[in-house]
């Protein structure tokens, strides 16, 4: 008797089957990968220009500016979100010579959240002497 070497129609067809049904269960896992990467980046893109930003008013001994949107006159560098809520109501950070923040509170809180999903949420703080913290994991701006 002769030994077949090789597959069936019917176990390829049922081993394609079986791939399937896994990769429709782990697709959803990927898309959120996907956005929480994509919020992540964007917000560090964000940290850097502020602390570009900082360095750079040190540097040059003077102020400068971010602006999130055009009601700002003047602007150093100006950086546009898409989803970005300032619970400060500023639409600005402006450093000074010394690196500091010029702000009348405490702090400025920028929330991050993605588009697609607005639960995936990370927060920015600007601090009054002119330090940013990043917290992807924050349920809240710190007080």
């Amino acid at each position: 008797m002769q030994k077949n070497k090789g597959f069936t129609l019917i176990e390829l067809m049922i081993t394609i089957a079986v791939l399937a049904i896994i990769a429709t269960m782990a697709a959803p896992s990927f898309t959120q990968t996907i956005r929480k990467n994509q919020l992540i980046s964007d917000t560090r893109d964000f940290v850097n220009l502020l602390a570009e930003t900082r360095s750079e008013a040190i540097f040059k001994q003077g102020e400068r500016i971010v602006a999130l949107d055009s009601s700002v006159a003047t602007f150093y560098k100006k950086w546009s979100p898409t989803h970005v809520t300032k619970e400060s109501g500023d639409a600005s950070v402006t450093f000074n010579r010394l690196g500091q923040s010029i702000i009348t509170t405490n702090g400025q809180c920028f929330i991050f959240k993605h588009i697609s999903n607005t639960n995936l949420k990370s927060y920015v703080y600007v601090q009054k002497g002119g330090t940013v913290v990043y917290n992807k994991v924050a349920i809240s701006c710190p007080t």
